[in-house]
């Protein structure tokens, strides 16, 4: 049990201890008013990089922000109010701020914004069936960023990695359109286009918040969400309608790369085929973490 004085001193006051707590979540998560850093550092950082950074850390926090909630209820609860606007306005900003940008590892950063927020919404909510969902939702989220770099990777030739911005997405058309089509499809689940598996977490976390009472969240949130398809179907415009038809360099994709993308895109297409079961086993792994913590 932790037993730091200050976390339940006061209650239901705001104490510093819980606050720096909450700060420091809110950095390791790039969520607003803490997300600044996180494009810069994408764009920065080696390619293959990228996609650890986009995950471990976000998944690591996550299952320790679970964990908190249920030792240091009281103090969360207290901040419900602020960590409901942090994390709908994180959506929108995500949403506002990949629209204006061309570089794909930079849209990647936005999108992780708006989806972490998205995904932290129903947590407020402090029941079960919300924490499920957004480790349900984390998982889809894994599965469709491992969709988008398996087909960025793939044209990786001679030591240069081809795809870089939007307008790059022309190698797609160049390679091969069944290429293409499949990367089209990945990027209609990451805009929640059902039954492709970016459609769950968005309805769950929907259902969730209306089950609690959370109305209004759960509109504006539907709403705010709807800001990032832009951004994902400008990958699409890019791949089928606005490339200059120029010559382009390419090489055949390696085998691995074609089958890391076909596996990647049939775990996102046929994604209501197994959900039941990745359902099961996280509430399996739930009743796992909390069940000896109801102990303390």
């Amino acid at each position: 049990m932790l037993s730091s004085p200050d976390l339940f001193i006061g209650y239901p006051s705001l104490s510093i201890g819980s606050l720096l707590i909450l700060v420091s979540f809110l950095f390791k998560f790039t969520i607003v008013p803490f997300h600044v850093w996180a494009s810069d550092v994408f764009l920065g950082m080696p390619r293959f990089v990228a996609p650890l950074i986009a995950i471990i850390p976000k998944f690591t926090m996550l299952c320790l922000v679970i964990r908190m909630m249920f030792l240091l209820w009281p103090q969360y609860e207290t901040f419900s109010f602020m960590l409901d606007s942090i994390n709908l306005a994180s959506v929108v900003v995500g949403g506002l701020a990949g629209i204006f940008e061309s570089n794909i590892l930079r849209i990647v950063a936005f999108s992780g914004i708006a989806n972490i927020g998205l995904l932290l919404v129903p947590l407020q909510t402090g029941e079960i069936v919300a924490i499920h969902a957004s480790l349900l939702f984390f998982m889809i989220y894994f599965l469709t960023l491992f969709n988008l770099f398996s087909f960025i990777f793939a044209f990786y030739v001679k030591r240069t990695l081809l795809i870089d911005s939007l307008e790059d997405l022309k190698y797609f058309s160049y390679s091969s359109s069944f290429i293409g089509i499949l990367f089209a499809i990945g990027q209609l689940s990451f805009a929640g286009l059902p039954p492709l598996a970016g459609w769950f977490p968005k309805l769950f976390a929907v259902l969730t918040l209306s089950e609690s009472g959370h109305f209004l969240i759960a509109i504006f949130l539907l709403c705010a969400s709807a800001i990032s398809v832009f951004y994902y179907l400008d990958f699409i415009v890019n791949i089928f309608f606005s490339h200059k038809y120029a010559f382009v360099p390419c090489e055949p994709i390696p085998k691995l790369s074609l089958i890391l993308i076909l596996i990647s895109s049939l775990l996102n297409i046929l994604f209501v085929v197994y959900l039941p079961f990745l359902s099961y086993w996280i509430l399996i792994a739930l009743l796992d973490l909390f069940d000896p913590w109801s102990q303390l």
